[in-house]
């Protein structure tokens, strides 16, 4: 099989049913298990039997700031808020590759998430303000191809 490369040049990304495409500069979905050790005493074994465990994700995307009512920062905002006062409620999230229809070269990775970490501010003068935002994981990691 040929080596292929994939280039995200304009990413969809939905959270909380706010669609914040136009402003993604960076994706990052890292998937880990726990490995959990099954090793039985054995007279000839020496080695020691890792099983899978329960699954962790996490998503973090950098975005450029916007100000407003219905801007990032405000959306975010607003969003960390009601899952404190509401005991935390989960959001959907969904993100794909390309701002296009749902295909086998352009998968849906989604899930259900609460906001783990926000920056407030992230600038520098005379560069860009970014909003940087880890979702942690509330539900099962799902990638529909189709």
């Amino acid at each position: 099989m040929a080596a292929t490369t994939h280039t995200v040049t304009s990413p969809y990304f939905v959270f909380n049913e706010v669609v914040y495409t136009a402003q993604v500069q960076e994706i990052r979905l890292p998937f880990s298990r726990d490995e959990l050790d099954a090793t039985a005493s054995s007279a000839t074994s020496i080695t020691r039997v890792k099983v899978p465990g329960l699954e962790n994700w996490t998503l973090t995307a950098v975005m450029f700031r916007t100000e407003g009512a219905s801007s990032i920062a405000s959306s975010l905002w607003a969003e960390k808020e009601v899952e404190l006062a509401s005991g935390g409620t989960p959001k959907a999230w969904s993100f794909r590759y390309t701002n296009t229809d749902q295909s086998a070269t352009n998968p849906t990775y989604a899930g259900s998430a609460y906001i783990s970490s926000m920056n407030v501010v992230a600038g520098a003068v005379g560069a860009p303000d970014m909003v940087e935002v880890t979702l942690m994981a509330a539900a099962d990691l799902t990638r529909t191809a189709t």
